[in-house]
């Protein structure tokens, strides 16, 4: 079980090459990355009555090209489905940050 508490941001692929646009133009982000979570989330319309429709992952692979600086930039984790390419997995590998028992929180 992995416990997820704070903010999740969500985002897709045009949010993300707004955010690599932002870094390049050395300007403030929306949000700091620093231990951030992205929901990589796909709404659908709202039915009839409702003023909001349901949400659920959508595929991961389409952020993988802006992926690995988002990571290095400080991304903690990534809510998607699907598999993820190779770069982005050894972003993730590479910047893991270190557990130890003393960093670790308890679940509740």
């Amino acid at each position: 079980m992995i416990v997820l508490s704070g903010t999740i941001y969500t985002a897709r692929d045009a949010a993300h090459r707004k955010i690599i646009e932002l870094m390049d133009q050395g300007q403030q982000l929306p949000f700091d990355l620093h231990d951030a979570v992205i929901y990589y989330v796909g709404p659908t319309p709202a039915p009839p009555g409702k003023i909001i429709g349901a949400a659920g992952p959508t595929t991961s692979g389409r952020m993988d090209a802006y992926a690995p600086r988002l990571i290095a930039a400080g991304l903690r984790g990534m809510i998607g489905k699907g598999f993820r390419t190779p770069p982005v997995i050894e972003a993730c590998v590479n910047t893991a940050p270190s557990t130890s028992p003393d960093s670790a929180a308890p679940a509740p």
